[in-house]
């Protein structure tokens, strides 16, 4: 267990996850300002900051659980911003709501293990949860441009739908997973 001081440490992949707060915000608020390409860009910079962080934090031995634990609430937080953002203006329809909801509750579960003590780590399907996320994201903002290229727009929406699905799908199976190890975590507690 890392000192207190090495927790809050700002090394490189610190800097990327605590970037990611800053940068999902930052993203959203250019789109809702009509900066659709500059928001749009901000948004994918964010994203790949995912990739980042883990690798630097491994390759670099600067492993924390305060990293563990951020490093998916900022994941959280950015889909979920961009999800809110989506389904207010409506590029995005209103069931897509749950996922956020799912990642709130995923948050929850994170904090309450951490007050008992205990930490689940990422597992594939949190992994997997967060590039159909953004896969279903990416269709959804380029459903314009797919459009204006000759997709027809009942393609462009049933593909959309079906993306949607499997994006809540794996919210809902990541929140399903991590209740099941945190259940096993707090065994004998």
């Amino acid at each position: 267990m890392s000192s207190l001081k090495e927790q809050f440490k700002m090394t490189p992949a610190m800097i990327c996850t605590t970037s990611r707060f800053i940068l999902g915000a930052i993203g959203v608020l250019l789109l809702s300002l009509g900066y659709r390409w500059w928001g749009f860009s901000i948004l994918v910079i964010a994203f790949f900051t995912d990739f980042a962080d883990g690798r630097l934090a491994r390759m670099r031995n600067q492993v924390t659980d305060l990293g563990g634990m951020l490093d998916p609430i900022a994941d959280k937080l950015l889909v979920s911003e961009i999800l809110l953002y989506m389904i207010f203006t409506k590029t995005l329809p209103w069931i897509a709501i749950v996922i956020p909801i799912f990642e709130l509750c995923l948050i929850i579960l994170a904090l309450y293990l951490k007050s008992k003590g205990k930490v689940v780590h990422s597992i594939w399907v949190g992994k997997a949860k967060f590039q159909t996320q953004w896969i279903c994201l990416l269709f959804y903002f380029l459903t314009p441009e797919l459009n204006t290229l000759g997709l027809e727009r009942i393609y462009t929406k049933t593909i959309g739908l079906a993306l949607l699905i499997i994006a809540i799908l794996m919210t809902w199976l990541s929140l399903y997973s991590h209740v099941i190890l945190a259940k096993e975590a707090l065994k004998g507690t």
